[in-house]
């Protein structure tokens, strides 16, 4: 095995790096609803939620709805499922983000609000950037929670984190390339974070002509590094695995991470302890304390108990903020106050 001294920029070093970003000030313009009108409740001859058993109280047959719904446009994702990169990172200056979403139209995608105010429209084709926030596809403009374009230069990306190396049994920072032995001196995020499983096998120097390479304090070791498509909880202030449970997928948002095992989503909290089981088809992170799922009636909202808070037989759902949602049904995508629409 050939060892050989090598100087190394810190994990520190690089994670600015791959956060640095090039902005330029642009003029601002002024958001635009594009003709729609917004309406107070209305009610549908869609098929009325189920209603509580200990309810006393008379419902109202059909789907309350806060804002009618319409066929011409498609809800992908709210933006309130998405956790900033780094918090005062351009995604996390973004205050009205989580009253927002995505919407198809046309092939394309823009942003509308839960007022039914297009803030970007589908014809600038745009998605998440963890690091910049909305920006587009094609140009990589980036803009802000009004729709306004901050810059027209392009976004940065990710290309470091942490992962597990199931051979050695120990956390490593990964940079480009070089992966950077956990090691407890050293100032890491304190926290607990998903991370991919790999392996890293060493190697002799001759065996890649491009190897990566490992490091274990100012020695550098050739190896070869393997992806198993598997993720594993960690706890950075010990740099140990929080438990032997493997995910195949999952998402962050604060400090709880939704979780697939076996094709279905559950929920876990930061310490791996059980939020939800995994038996949702679909799941969305919690927000406000509910969150957007699918069983196999269909699209609905649950608690974080597992119970129904709404019906649980919507065609979409999109993620609640502050008691209001999109939701699919025949008649197109709308929004409802959950209140009003209880299970």
């Amino acid at each position: 095995m050939k060892r050989r001294s090598f100087p190394k920029t810190t994990a520190a070093l690089a994670l600015a790096l791959a956060l640095g970003l090039s902005l330029a000030a642009c003029g601002d313009k002024p958001p635009e609803d594009y003709g729609i009108e917004v309406e107070g409740p209305k009610r549908t001859s869609a098929p009325a939620p189920s209603q509580p058993a200990s309810s006393g109280d008379a419902q109202p047959e059909g789907i309350v709805w806060a804002l009618e719904p319409r066929t011409d446009i498609e809800i992908t994702r709210s933006l309130a499922d998405y956790d900033p990169l780094t918090p005062g990172s351009p995604s996390d200056r973004l205050p009205q983000k989580n009253q927002l979403a995505f919407f198809t139209q046309n092939g394309s995608t823009g942003v509308i609000d839960l007022s039914g105010g297009i803030l970007v429209p589908a014809s600038e084709n745009v998605e998440w950037c963890p690091v910049c926030g909305i920006v587009g596809v094609a140009d990589h403009r980036m803009f802000d929670g009004n729709g306004n374009v901050r810059t027209d230069n392009g976004h940065g990306g990710r290309t470091d984190g942490c992962v597990y190396d199931e051979a050695g049994g120990r956390v490593c920072w990964q940079s480009i390339g070089a992966y950077d032995v956990w090691d407890a001196k050293k100032e890491w995020s304190v926290g607990y974070i998903v991370a991919p499983v790999v392996r890293i096998d060493l190697l002799e120097t001759d065996e890649l002509d491009f190897p990566e390479y490992l490091y274990e304090g100012d020695t550098e070791y050739p190896v070869e590094v393997t992806y198993t498509d598997e993720y594993i909880l960690l706890d950075l202030n010990s740099g140990r695995p929080v438990s032997g449970q493997r995910y195949t997928a999952y998402e962050q948002r604060g400090s709880l991470f939704t979780v697939q095992q076996n094709g279905l989503w559950g929920c876990v909290d930061a310490e791996g302890h059980q939020v939800l089981a995994c038996t949702y088809l679909e799941l969305r992170p919690f927000v406000d304390g509910v969150a957007a799922a699918r069983t196999d009636t269909g699209w609905g909202f649950v608690d974080m108990d597992g119970r129904p808070y709404t019906a649980m037989d919507f065609l979409g759902a999109a993620s609640a903020f502050e008691g209001r949602a999109w939701v699919k049904t025949e008649e197109g995508w709308g929004v409802i106050e959950l209140a009003k629409n209880p299970a």
